[in-house]
């Protein structure tokens, strides 16, 4: 059962069912299988900011998303706060 939409910054989702990053489970395709069944908000699985930095292909993968993928989150994983913000850019 649906509940109440979410509201987290400027993103308002329909409904509050969330799928939580999982390690090597929560690539594009689950995460529309999980949209299919009800999800309103996705996450990736944990990308390190450096290894998206020096675009390494994996970890690009992993933040591979789609218009039915939205809105959904990246979890990000590092110990640099300069890296971290290089990434809103």
């Amino acid at each position: 059962m649906k509940l109440n939409k979410l509201k987290i910054g400027k993103i308002e989702t329909p409904g509050n069912l969330l799928l939580a990053p999982m390690a090597d489970v929560t690539n594009l395709a689950f995460r529309l299988l999980c949209r299919q069944n009800g999800a309103d908000l996705t996450y990736t699985e944990m990308i390190s900011a450096d290894a998206l930095l020096n675009e390494n292909r994996k970890s690009l993968l992993k933040g591979l998303s789609s218009p039915e993928d939205r809105p959904f989150g990246v979890q990000l994983v590092g110990s640099s706060p300069e890296k971290l913000r290089e990434l809103r850019s």
